[in-house]
């Protein structure tokens, strides 16, 4: 049997694990990042995505600055986006003091929230409902890090509307996320899934009322197989969905 995981605790919570090719002894971005004070939380997204927030706006481009600077580069700002030659680039991921950084080279996974357990401490679940207040953002790092220590490939799916239609989409994880975060706790579903050696997926179901948002329920090896989605390879499908063109037949599932 699984122990339930308690999902909110009084502390913030660091994960670290190895990736293959990592210079040993060497800190990661992310590593660098949470020794910056002025960070308060953040997110592994998935290899070369990771998203921070500082105290500030101030704060944030200071750490960023110390960041380039360990690379022994400087920032430079082109077209709107920071870039830090080869290391990274960043840019204002919608809120005061947040930054959605891409890096160059794959990051070990590491995270900065209140709500997630750390990640030595990351356990499966039981099926079912899962008990706790989680913020999408946070239910996704949470997920994501029980996956990446179970050796298995995130895949996620998520709403798109148009109007009163709503439809499902395979969305990369960095979509998702992005997603997950401009839309706060929405009442739309979502899903994320993990194939592989592990194998889960959690469902964010409908809220039906203004005040509902839904809840997350938590099941062990099944996947996205039992899920009616737009895969991401359907790409004529999509190219209507983006345009606009035939929305209404695709949000309908004709």
């Amino acid at each position: 049997m699984h122990k339930a995981v308690k999902l909110l605790l009084p502390l913030l919570a660091l994960a670290v694990s190895e990736v293959s090719g990592a210079n040993a002894g060497e800190l990661s971005l992310r590593q660098r990042l949470l020794e910056e004070t002025a960070v308060e939380t953040l997110y592994s997204v998935d290899e070369h995505t990771t998203l921070f927030t500082a105290s500030g706006s101030k704060e944030a481009l200071a750490a960023l600055g110390e960041l380039c600077r360990s690379k022994e580069a400087s920032l430079a700002s082109v077209d709107n986006v920071l870039k830090c030659g080869d290391a990274f680039s960043a840019e204002v991921a919608g809120r005061d003091g947040s930054y959605l950084i891409k890096s160059g080279a794959a990051e070990p996974i590491a995270y900065r929230t209140p709500s997630v357990p750390p990640y030595e401490e990351i356990e499966t679940p039981p099926d079912g409902e899962m008990e706790g207040a989680l913020a999408g953002i946070d239910m996704y790092q949470y997920m994501y890090a029980l996956c990446k220590k179970g050796n298995g490939k995130a895949f996620t799916v998520i709403s798109k509307r148009a109007g009163r239609f709503v439809r499902l989409v395979e969305a990369s994880p960095e979509e998702a996320f992005r997603h997950l975060f401009s839309s706060g706790n929405s009442k739309d579903p979502w899903f994320f899934a993990c194939e592989g050696e592990t194998k889960f997926i959690v469902e964010k179901d409908y809220g039906y009322s203004p005040d509902d948002r839904g809840k997350f329920t938590f099941r062990q090896n099944r996947g996205l197989e039992w899920v009616d989605f737009m895969k991401a390879g359907d790409k004529e499908d999509l190219a209507r969905l983006d345009s606009g063109s035939g929305r209404h037949e695709l949000f309908a599932g004709k």
